[in-house]
C-alpha cells in the first residue's frame, strides 16, 4: 500500500524508509520463486481467483509435470468504491470474470478450470434467481469453457 499511495492524485511524492521496504520487498518477491512460466499452449490452463473486501486477484496457471501449478501471469486490481459494498457473492463472482477476461487471450475456445474458496461459485452458471449485476456478468462468463471448482482459501494462496 505504501507505493499505491504515491500513485495517488494531490499526494506529495515522499520517498521515506516506508516506501523504499515497500519497494525493495517488491523488487525481492518479483524475482523469486515462483517466476513465471512460459505458457505451453498444448496444456490445459487453470486459472485461480480470489476477492477481499478491497482487491481483486487472479493467477493463469499451468500443471508441470509434478502436479505443481506454476504461474504463468498475475493480475489485480483494487475495487472501487461502488464495488466495495457488493455482497462476498458478488465480488467473486466479479473475480472470475476479471480473471477471465484479463487473460482472454489465454483462455477463449479453450477448456479450463477455476479455482475460487467460495464454494456458492462451483454452482454460478445455474443461479435460478441471479441479480441483475451477477446476471451481466454471466453473460460474458457464457463465452468460456470452464468448471469452477471450490478451493479453500488456505490452499488458494496465489491469488492472494
Amino acid at each position: 500500500l505504501p507505493l499505491t499511495k504515491l500513485t495517488k492524485e494531490n499526494v506529495p511524492f515522499n520517498w521515506s524508509i516506508i516506501e523504499q521496504t515497500a519497494f525493495e520487498t517488491l523488487k525481492n518477491a518479483l524475482t523469486l520463486e515462483p517466476c513465471l512460466k512460459l505458457p505451453d499452449f498444448s496444456q490445459p490452463f487453470s486459472l485461480c481467483t480470489n476477492a477481499s473486501k478491497f482487491a481483486l486477484g487472479a493467477v493463469l496457471v499451468q500443471d508441470d509435470e509434478g502436479d505443481f501449478q506454476h504461474p504463468v501471469a498475475f493480475a489485480s486490481r483494487k475495487l472501487s468504491k461502488s464495488e466495495i459494498s457488493y455482497s462476498v457473492v458478488e465480488k467473486e463472482t466479479l473475480g472470475v470474470v476479471f480473471g477471465v477476461t484479463q487473460f482472454k487471450s489465454y483462455l477463449y475456445g479453450r477448456k479450463f478450470t477455476v479455482y475460487s474458496d467460495q464454494q456458492c461459485l462451483s454452482r454460478v452458471k445455474s443461479f435460478k434467481d441471479p441479480t441483475s449485476r451477477i446476471s451481466r456478468w454471466l453473460l460474458t462468463l457464457q463465452e468460456y469453457a470452464f468448471d469452477i471448482i471450490q478451493k479453500p482459501g488456505r490452499l488458494n494462496l496465489m491469488a492472494d
